[in-house]
C-alpha cells in the first residue's frame, strides 16, 4: 500500500506507504523512484531506512525531508514516528524523537520547529532537535490528528478526531503556541461514528473538510 508520494523537483518521486518491495527488488516503507517509474538503487545511500509504514513525506529546510509514520527505527536507530532525513535518505541523527507514538501528518513551521499529528497523542510540536514543546490534545488521549495546515501566518488549522465514544471530528484554528485561536468558529462532524480525514483551503481563505459525515455544526 502507498500512503504518500512527493515530487521532486527533477520530476522523481520520493514514495511511503506500507510495502517491502517494488517492482520485485527490496524496498522497505521508502522508496525513490526516477521520472519514468525505475527504482533507485541504492536508496537511502546508506542503511535499512525505516523499519515500518511511511505515511507522511514533506520537505525540509536545507534539501532534507520529514517522515511520518508508524516506525520505530531509522537506519537501526531508535526513532519513533517521526524522522527528519537527508537528501540522499541517510538518518539526520540531529532530530531525535524516541517517545511510543505513531504519526500520520508531519510539517515544518518557518521557524524550522516541526509538527507532528499522532494516533491517539494530539497534535505534538518539536524543536529543530526533537525536544517536545507543545502539545494539543482536546479530546485527551482518544485525539487523532489526521491533516493539518498551515497558513501563510502561522495559524494551524487542524482536523481533530475522537475515536471513542462518539467519533466527532472538529477543526480547529490554532496559534503557534498551540493555544486554540479565539477568533475561529470551530467546525464539527457532528453525526454519531463520523470521521474528519483531510482539510484543504482556497486563496480567499475558505475551509474545505472531508470525510464520512452527514452534518457540520448541526446543519446537513
Amino acid at each position: 500500500n502507498v500512503s504518500k508520494i512527493h515530487m521532486l523537483s527533477d520530476g522523481s518521486p520520493l514514495v511511503g506507504g506500507l510495502f517491502t518491495q517494488y517492482g520485485g527488488s527490496p524496498a522497505s516503507y521508502l522508496a525513490k523512484l526516477s521520472a519514468d517509474g525505475i527504482l533507485a538503487s541504492p536508496w537511502p545511500a546508506t542503511g535499512s531506512g525505516p523499519n515500518n509504514e511511511v505515511r507522511d513525506i514533506v520537505p525540509a529546510t536545507g534539501g532534507k525531508f520529514l517522515l511520518a509514520g508508524a516506525f520505530t527505527t531509522y537506519n537501526g536507530v531508535n526513532q519513533r514516528g517521526i524522522a527528519r532525513i537527508n537528501a540522499d535518505g541517510t538518518h539526520d541523527t540531529t532530530f531525535v524523537r524516541t517517545v511510543t507514538g505513531t504519526a500520520r501528518i508531519v510539517r515544518e513551521l518557518s521557524d524550522g520547529s516541526i509538527l507532528g499529528g499522532f494516533d491517539s497523542l494530539g497534535l505534538r510540536k518539536f524543536s529543530t532537535t526533537g525536544t517536545e514543546t507543545a502539545v494539543f490534545q482536546p479530546f485527551g488521549s482518544v485525539t487523532t490528528i489526521y491533516d493539518v495546515i498551515v497558513q501563510a501566518d502561522g495559524k494551524i488549522l487542524v482536523a481533530a478526531q475522537r475515536t471513542s465514544g462518539t467519533r466527532a471530528g472538529t477543526v480547529y484554528r490554532l496559534l503557534p503556541d498551540l493555544t486554540v485561536d479565539p477568533d475561529f468558529n470551530l467546525a464539527s462532524a457532528d453525526s454519531s461514528n463520523a470521521y474528519l480525514y483531510c482539510l484543504a483551503q482556497d486563496a480567499s481563505g475558505r475551509i474545505y473538510m472531508g470525510g464520512s459525515f452527514t452534518t457540520v455544526n448541526g446543519v446537513a
